[in-house]
């Protein structure tokens, strides 16, 4: 992982879903909205982000051309600085423990939808697998069509953090 150091590096395979970056960066702009917030002084009750909008249906953008989900070419993988690097199949990775939650979705192109009932993977399990070593501080993560985004290890382990695999 050259000019990668300190990073725990998280991979959503090739032939998959491209939104993986998006749900991480959607959690990251909540953290900073909510230190916006306080910053600024908005009302704790607005839940839109300054320069967001409000949308009733679910846009679909990607960089490229929308990749088609495969089940049998789909995988998620981890590696970097981590005790163990893994990879998932599809199969494999919804065998993993699942929660649900109600959380706000507030993409990187400036649209929000709220309470939105997400499934997937705590991040926090897929950390407990892997053990990021002591010198991993961000985790940055790579779409199937190779956007890419980073936060913090610590941001990333929080609680709300999911790998959501149902919307």
């Amino acid at each position: 992982m050259e000019n990668k150091k300190e990073s725990w590096l998280i991979r959503k395979g090739l032939k998959g879903c491209a939104c993986l970056p998006c749900i991480i960066l959607s959690i990251q702009k909540n953290k900073i909205k909510n230190k916006i917030r306080g910053i600024m002084g908005y009302n704790e009750n607005e839940r839109v982000p300054p320069g967001q909008r409000l949308v009733q249906d679910f846009p679909v953008l990607s960089i490229g051309t929308n990749p088609n989900f495969d089940s049998e070419k789909w995988y998620f993988s981890v590696e970097g600085e981590v005790e163990s690097p893994m990879r998932w199949n599809w199969e494999e990775f919804k065998k993993l423990p699942k929660r649900e939650q109600f959380s706000d979705f507030h993409c990187a192109v400036s649209w929000s939808k709220l309470d939105l009932h997400w499934t997937g993977v705590p991040l926090k399990t897929i950390a407990d697998v892997v053990k990021p070593n002591s010198r991993a501080k961000y985790l940055f993560a790579i779409s199937a069509d190779g956007y890419t985004t980073n936060l913090s290890i610590e941001d990333a382990l929080e609680d709300d953090v999911l790998l959501a695999y149902e919307l």
